[in-house]
């Protein structure tokens, strides 16, 4: 499987070869995906990745695509241990280079940045991949309208991509990085926040936009409980429901 062909028209599973593996914090792995035929992904869309065990049992997850859709041919995943799940472990104790597993999709159409618009990004843990992409998205598609993302995280060393997000603000092109680490005593940096994530810092990062709520789109992923939150908050500060749109994982 060296070649990668562009999609048929019709939605499949297609067989996949991990071409990469890498650590990207201490409980997220990237796992790049190579497609017999490869879906040009959107920002903010999910794979399902399926296994086949030798009996023939079948399981499957989704994960959002961490790679921008100019990454031609591969899906990069960041795939986060759960401890009792029956595919991350596979990815992070028994993976190999030129294992095949199966794809569906990319999918997903309502969670997805058009490039073309203000956005607040608001993630907690893994619920920060889809929002990455389309930070990257932003930075290869040269776009020049602002972009805030405000990181949740317990540390710095769980932040995915920490080092691409600070470099992409160093640009000075309208991309802002806030960080809210539970778990530090003292911000990662003085515009930061040790703690979780409260209105004060969701207002700094609507400021920093300094666009019409009428003209920019906040996107909210994480957990169900780290979304609620989120997004009472964004309503107390008059953001209108029309302008969030979420995604969200576990209990």
């Amino acid at each position: 499987m060296d070649e990668v062909t562009l999609h048929s028209d019709a939605q499949a599973w297609i067989p996949a070869r991990i071409v990469a593996i890498d650590d990207l914090t201490p409980g997220i792995k990237r796992i790049v995906l190579r497609p017999h035929e490869w879906r040009r992904p959107r920002p903010g869309q999910h794979v399902d990745v399926r296994l086949t065990a030798e009996d023939g049992y079948q399981t499957h997850r989704s994960y959002s695509v961490l790679s921008p859709p100019g990454h031609h041919g591969v899906y990069e995943l960041a795939v986060e241990r759960i401890e009792g799940g029956e595919v991350s472990p596979y990815f992070h104790d028994t993976a190999q280079l030129g294992d095949d597993v199966e794809v569906f999709g990319p999918v997903g159409g309502h969670f997805i940045w058009d490039g073309r618009s203000p956005a607040l990004l608001i993630g907690g843990g893994s619920g920060l991949v889809p929002l990455l992409a389309m930070a990257a998205h932003r930075v290869e598609t040269v776009a020049t309208d602002p972009m805030v993302l405000i990181a949740a995280t317990r540390t710095s060393a769980d932040v995915p991509l920490l080092g691409s997000m600070l470099g992409w603000e160093e640009r000075g092109n309208g991309f802002t990085v806030l960080f809210a680490h539970s778990r530090l005593a003292v911000p990662f940096r003085s515009q930061d926040r040790a703690g979780r994530i409260d209105t004060e810092l969701i207002q700094r990062g609507l400021s920093l936009l300094a666009f019409p709520q009428s003209e920019f789109i906040c996107y909210i992923c994480g957990s169900n409980a780290f979304v609620e939150s989120v997004v009472s908050m964004l309503l107390s500060l008059d953001v209108s429901s029309g302008s969030i749109r979420t995604e969200r994982f576990g209990e």
